[in-house]
This record gives C-alpha cells, structure tokens and sequence, in this order.
C-alpha cells in the first residue's frame, strides 16, 4: 500500500496543475459550507445579545382615562411582568443640510434605566433642562453633542433643544436606512416640548409567558381592556409587534435566504469543480490500476490510498477554507448587524460551532468524491489494462458517422462524449453558473420593473398627512398650478375581526371617494366595485392573515364600538404604505378627510410641488403632519433592498466565474490527453490556426447548448426565487421579468471572450512539432 501511496503522491506532484485545481476545488467547496455555518453562528449571536436582551415589547396600549390605580391593576395582573410609559411623538428636525428631515421623539419614563424595549446611553453630557439624546444610527445627520437642534412637533412653533448625548436602540431599524432621526428624553421634557395635553398615554407592557405567539397576546390584550375598563378607562387602541421580531426582519429574512442560495451554490460548484478534476486524473491512471492489481495489489489497498490522498486535498482545503468561509461569515453577520441597528460580538465563537463547519466541510465533499474513486478502484484487470481513454462510445460513434457530414463537426462531437461523465459535469458547472449568473440581473431587474410598474400605474404622486380632521374642499390648494387632480382620503382607527377569528387586528380604515382613482392594476386579487360601499379591500401585507378568506367572506371592522361587516373584495399593491391598512369606496365625496391624495402635473419637480404644498397649508393655517412622494417611496425602498441586490450579483458573478474556470481546466485538460493524437494530425499536414479551429468548434458547441438551457433554467429559477424573496421581503410574489438586452449582451460577450481565449490557448498548446508532441506521454 506505501507504494502505491508514493505512486499517486508523485503522480499528483507531477501534475501540478491539476493538484493546484483539486485544491483551488475544495478551498471553495469548504468556503461555501462553512460560510453558511458562521453565518448563522454569528448573525444567531448577535441577534441574541442584542435584540433579545433589550427585553422587546410584547403589547402597546394607548389608554385615556388612566388613574394610578388601573396601573397598579395592570401590573399586578396575572400574565403581566411589568408595565412602563414611554410616550412617542413625530415631527420634523434641521438637519446639517438645512433641510427638514422626519423625526420621532420618545419620552421614557425611566430614562436611565428602562425596563422595557432597553436602549443604552453610550455618551451623555448633563442631563438638566431641556435636553435630548439622538440614535447613534442617526448622527450622521445632525448637529454633534453639545450643539442646538432645530425641530417642530404638531401644533408647536420651532423650537431648540440641545443634543446632550447618543444612544444606542437595538430594537429600532437604522436612521439611516428610514432616512429619519430618532431621539429620547425624560418624560418631563417631552411634556414640555409638546405639551401635557398631547400625551397619549402610551404604556408598554412586557408579559410573563415566555415566548408567546399572536393569538396569546391578543388574549392577554383582550382580558386588559376589561381590566381597563373596569377601572373607569378606555383602550383607545391596543398594538402587538410581531413576537420576537425586528423592524427590519423581513429584509433579514431575505438575506438569510439568499446566504442559504449562495452557500449552497458556491458548495455544490465546488464539490463539482473537484470531482470534474478527480475524473480527468483518474482515467489515464486506469491503466496504472490494471498493472497494480497484476502484481498484487488489492482493490481494498488501492481504494485506501485514493482515499488518503483526498483526505490531504479535502484537508488543505479546509485550512484555507475555513478561515475564508469565516471571513464570508463576518461579512454577512455584520451586514445583518447594520439592517438591524446591532453592534456584533466580537468574541470567538464556541468550539462547538468550529467542529461543526470542519464536519460539514469534510463530509460532504468526500461523500461526492467518493464515487469516481471506487469506481476506479473497483475495475477488472481486464477492463483497466484495455481501456484506450480516447474511444468515444460505439453506439454514438456510429450514429455520428451517419448523420454528421461535416468532418470538422464530427471529430468535435466525438471529442465531447470520450467520456460522458467528464463531460456532463461540465455542462452542469456551466449552466449553473451561467444561469445563476442571469438569475441574479433577472432577480434585481424584476424588482426594479415591479417598482417602475407600481409608480406608472399609481395615478397620484403626493400624499399629505394632516395634522388634524378637516371639512370642506381646499380651494386654495386645487388651484395651485402644478396640481392636477385632489382626492380627499378619510381615515378611521379600528379593528378588524374574521369569521371564526378570537381576537380582532388593529389597523386604519381608509375611506376612498368615488373620484379617487385606483387602478386595476393595482389589484392584486379581485375586482374595483366603486358602487359598492360595503365592499372592503385589503393592504398586501395582511395577505397572512387572509389565508383562509375568500372573495365575499364577510369582515367585521370595529370602531369607536361600532362593528359593521364589508365584504372582501381584493388585495391592493400598497408597496410602501406603512402602516398597512384596508380599504373602502365612500359612495359620495368625503366630507370628513385627514389625508389628501394629489396628482401633480408631469414634468413639474415633486420636491418643488411638496415644498409649495406645505407652504399652502401652513399659509391657510392647516397643519401638515407629513407629506411624502411616490418617487422618494420607491427610492426607499430600493435602498432597503440595495444589500439583497448586491448579495445577488456577487453570486451570479462567482457562479459565472467558477463555471468559466471549469471549462477552461477541461480545455487544458483534453489538450493535454491528445497531445499524441495532435502530433499524428500534424504530421499529416494539419496547421495549429486548424487545429485550434477544431477545438474552438468543440467547446462552442458545449457553450451554445449550456448557454441556451443556462437560460431556461434562470427563467425557472427567477421565477421560484422572486415568489420566496419577494414574499419575505416585500409580501408579495415578484412577477419575474427578464431583461433581454442584457441576456443578449451578456451572451454576446460571453462568446466573444470564449472564442478568444479558446483559439489563443489551444493554439499555443499545439503550435509544438509533430515530433515534439508525438514524444509526450500523458
């Protein structure tokens, strides 16, 4: 057995390529797997000294009518850990551009030490007067500590506070991903700023059942507003953030999901790219098996010394490997850490997890590579000592013989199917790669296409948010010269409750006019009905929710203690919208409205048409709340998903790139094997400039057919892939959309660099004298 170990180990050094590609092959394959191995490990770790430890919210209640000792009842009630006031106000903040930003104000009752939703004051100066700490996510865009900020709530005049520190909120999505500034003071200093009258006594309440899913809070809700109401006040409105999860979880979800795609890709393509090579080292040394076992060596010796020899491949693999798939892994915790306002841990992670990614890494490739060395190890002396490795099959010889004509055509398919094995694989490393490749540029120009079909069909493009109820048209604004069309929106808080459904779900009612105008194409399932008033339309991120309703079930929606049922009559594309909500065509003009929907001419700049909006209003002296356009909607979004789409082409680019490098080490390779049948063709009187032409015709044609099922199989793939990413991220399936030009250039382009580098290669491998090429033994 030593012999034949030191056999293999000089066979091997004397093919430096191909040790160097088997290497190359399995730092790849224990890269891919133990990447998705310390992703988890870490993003898992994270999430856990983080979110969890700031003790998240289980329920939010806005109560009127509170006493102290309804809170003494709610907190000495049974499913109730503790309860705290945290009050939450919006408005508007300077930043260092001079240009107004939205802005959220929280005042909390125990600033220095809350109990529930924890945060951190990382920096702080005094803490006397009116003061407050802004989110550290959201320093970038004000004035530093000590400095003076400018900013307005509803019903206030401008005021100046000073900046006296910086906090750190795990529980809240980045500032700079919500374009937006979060800060926190006392609750006396919130008083303050915008007045006592207009707290809305807001209590957070942490339950004592660990892990406790939807239907349990309700409950817990339900059984407090009785509690509440027996104490003399009112749940004006009960809220239950989703258990356990972050602002930001649906864009986590995704990026797990791609980093699962992506693992298992970049694996799968390693693990490919080195049993492709074991094959093409395997089958010259056929022969070599025969000759062992002719002087006694033993299957189970030879099959042994194979294995000790992928064992030294598999495991220089891992020692490069492992710390890159670890690099991999630190990239996409801390890309996880930024969606989700986090600081990552930098402490090492358990042995444990390190024993697992060496496992995983180990195994798996050796299981795949396993095959083609007993195969080899198992063959007859008879079979090894008369296999020729040039002789392509017999059956499709023959068939090529009889109907290929073209003699250049035929000896390029013959080549391709010497062996059948070597040759499939390659074909499935370059469609894969290739595919994945169109996967990822379909992926992002479907979402950016369902962003720009979502804009042309949305007939309005400014939304204003007023602070206040109002009646009557404003003349004022219908008169501005850039606007187009007014719809007045009325709104109701509420609840709704489905058939068979325990506990009711919170939302706002919107209430269209006959005027506004909705386009079909915003439908995602049913019918507009304008002349049905007690018809009801759902917000697409309530699709959960409504599994199990269909078309015409009946919907209860609760309001000021009224409940009415609507019928069910569709899904509205609401990309955007936050919070979500239902609904309803008003069968006449809304008398009573809170929102005002406008059309503003093409053409004329929606900043300007904001800007003069608001001037309008504050002119009339009506209170804008906020006021937003569907073009800085859409560029939020597309900010949220720029990671999830660099994700994609980094994938799509390695797959490209590994399935390239794989038909080029078979270039190499089948050069190489048919060195002496090379010399023959020469000495016949073949050029290298025809020569290389054969080759070129050869693995054109392999690149022609992975190319065309490349495509097919990316349509597949788009389509399956934008129904799971898009459900995680955006709620809705993306409609996949394929961007032909770029498929055309890319494929253009792609042949162009193959047809090059093909003819230049070959043609330097078989420029040699016949007799030099004759003299090689492979």
């Amino acid at each position: 057995m030593k012999s034949i170990l030191l056999f293999l180990l000089k066979s091997f050094w004397l093919s430096k390529g191909k040790l160097f590609l088997c290497i190359f092959s399995a730092v790849i394959s224990a890269a891919g797997i133990s990447s998705v191995v310390y992703s988890f490990a870490l993003s898992e770790r994270d999430f856990k000294e983080n979110f969890s430890k700031t003790n998240p919210v289980d329920l939010v209640l806005y109560l009127d009518q509170v006493n102290e000792g309804m809170i003494k009842k709610i907190r000495r009630h049974k499913d109730v850990e503790t309860i705290e006031r945290r009050e939450i106000t919006s408005g508007r903040i300077k930043n260092t551009s001079d240009n107004w930003m939205a802005f959220v104000l929280y005042g909390v009752e125990n600033i220095e030490k809350p109990l529930i939703s924890k945060f951190d004051i990382e920096a702080k100066k005094s803490l006397q007067g009116t003061w407050l700490c802004v989110e550290k996510s959201c320093t970038q865009f004000v004035a530093p500590t000590g400095a003076e900020l400018v900013m307005q709530f509803r019903e206030t005049q401008v005021v100046k506070v000073k900046n006296t520190g910086t906090v750190h909120d795990p529980g809240l999505a980045p500032g700079s991903m919500e374009q937006a500034v979060y800060a926190y003071t006392s609750l006396e200093n919130f008083e303050n700023l915008i007045g006592q009258s207009q707290s809305e006594q807001r209590f957070l309440i942490k339950v004592k059942l660990q892990n406790p899913s939807k239907d349990d809070l309700k409950a817990i809700g339900n059984a407090l507003s009785v509690l509440v109401k027996s104490s003399g006040g009112v749940v004006k409105t009960m809220l239950i953030p989703p258990p356990g999860e972050h602002p930001h979880q649906n864009i986590v979800n995704g990026v797990s999901f791609l980093l699962k795609i992506f693992g298992f890709v970049i694996s799968l393509l390693g693990i490919i790219l080195l049993s492709l090579i074991l094959i093409t080292w395997l089958y010259p040394q056929i022969p070599h098996i025969g000759i062992i076992k002719t002087l006694g060596g033993s299957s189970r010796n030879i099959r042994t010394s194979y294995f000790a020899i992928l064992f030294l491949i598999i495991g220089i693999g891992l020692l490069i490997g492992l710390p890159l798939g670890y690099l991999i892994g630190q990239g996409y915790s801390n890309t996880i850490a930024f969606f989700q306002n986090f600081t990552p841990i930098k402490a090492p992670l358990p042995v444990t997890t390190h024993l697992l990614a060496i496992f995983s890494a180990l195994i798996l490739p050796f299981l795949l590579a396993t095959i083609p060395l007993v195969n080899a190890s198992r063959i007859s002396v008879q079979s090894a000592l008369s296999k020729v490795f040039y002789i392509p099959n017999k059956a499709f010889f023959k068939s090529t013989q009889a109907f290929i004509k073209n003699s250049s055509l035929k000896y390029g398919i013959n080549n391709l199917f010497r062996t059948s094995s070597r040759t499939l694989l390659i074909s499935l490393l370059f469609i894969m790669g290739f595919g994945l490749f169109i996967t990822g540029a379909n992926l992002k120009y479907s979402i950016q296409e369902d962003f720009r079909n979502l804009d042309k069909n949305s007939y309005y493009n400014v939304t204003v948010f007023l602070g206040d109820t109002l009646r009557g048209k404003l003349d004022f604004l219908e008169k501005l010269p850039f606007v187009d069309a007014t719809s007045y929106v009325s709104r109701k808080s509420g609840s709704f409750t489905l058939a068979g459904q325990a506990n009711p779900e919170n939302t706002a009612l919107k209430i269209l006019s006959p005027d506004y105008v909705l386009s079909d194409a915003l439908l995602m399932l049913g019918k507009i009905q304008k002349n049905c008033p007690d018809c009801i339309y759902i917000g697409m991120k309530y699709q959960s929710d409504f599994k199990q309703t269909a078309l015409g079930d009946t919907i209860f929606f609760s309001s000021n203690g009224h409940k009415k049922p609507f019928i069910f009559s569709g899904v509205v594309k609401d990309l955007g919208s936050h919070p979500p909500a239902l609904y309803q065509f008003n069968s006449v003009p809304n008398e009573i409205y809170r929102d005002l929907a406008i059309k503003v001419k093409d053409g004329f700049s929606l900043e300007v048409a904001k800007a003069q909006i608001e001037a309008a209003c504050q002119d009339n002296g009506i209170e804008v709340k906020g006021i937003t356009d569907a073009t800085t909607r859409m560029t939020s979004l597309q900010n949220h998903l720029e990671p999830t789409f660099k994700i994609i082409e980094i994938t799509g680019f390695l797959t490209l790139v590994l399935g390239l490098i794989g038909m080029l080490i078979v270039i190499g390779l089948s050069l190489q094997e048919r060195s002496r049948e090379t010399g023959i063709i020469k000495a016949l009187g073949g050029t290298a400039v025809q020569i290389s032409r054969l080759v070129l015709i050869e693995y054109l044609m392999v690149s022609v057919v992975c190319i065309a099922v490349g495509t097919g199989f990316s349509y597949f793939f788009t389509t399956v892939m934008g129904n799971i990413l898009g459900t995680l991220i955006l709620g809705s399936p993306i409609l996949a959309s394929f961007n032909w030009p770029y498929l055309v250039l890319t494929i253009v382009l792609l042949l162009v660099v193959l047809t090059l580098f093909i003819s230049v290669y070959s043609y330097n491998k078989v420029k040699q004298s016949s007799n030099s090429l004759l003299n090689q033994v492979f």
